[in-house]
């Protein structure tokens, strides 16, 4: 008789030591990734732009053992969001929903405790990106 596969949600570290909840949540990182991956580098050498720093904020929600799957999920939602939108960063539209976003990630890391490094990050890197879109 063959083996059954299991269909329940692996959970685990994967190969960067972050923590994943099953194939889906990975599917959405990695097409987050990709995204990310498409915006163009900072030209300047120790600043970092719109691509590192939403790479730095992906690294923190997926890192970040205080949120469960659910609101990863809804972070990793809104990160995906910012990504789209600084590919048109210039669009109203786009800065609206980059803006839209913001508040949303703001109001999902509201009950982190203040060391949880995803509050950190959030407090540094969403003001940054924030005036990369004209907003700040």
């Amino acid at each position: 008789m063959p083996d059954k596969q299991d269909s329940s949600i692996k959970i685990g570290r994967d190969a960067t030591g972050v923590f994943n909840t099953g194939d889906n949540f990975q599917g959405k990182v990695g097409d987050i990734s990709k995204i990310i991956n498409e915006l163009p580098s900072s030209s300047e050498l120790n600043k970092p732009g719109i691509k590192e720093s939403l790479e730095k904020l992906k690294l923190a929600i997926v890192s970040e053992p205080n949120l469960d799957e659910k609101k990863k999920e809804k972070a990793l939602n809104q990160l995906q969001t910012l990504a789209q939108a600084a590919q048109n960063d210039q669009d109203e539209d786009s800065k609206e929903q980059a803006e839209d976003a913001m508040t949303m990630l703001k109001g999902i890391i509201f009950g982190l405790p203040d060391a949880a490094k995803l509050v950190e990050q959030c407090q540094a890197l969403l003001p940054l990106i924030a005036k990369m879109f004209g907003l700040g």
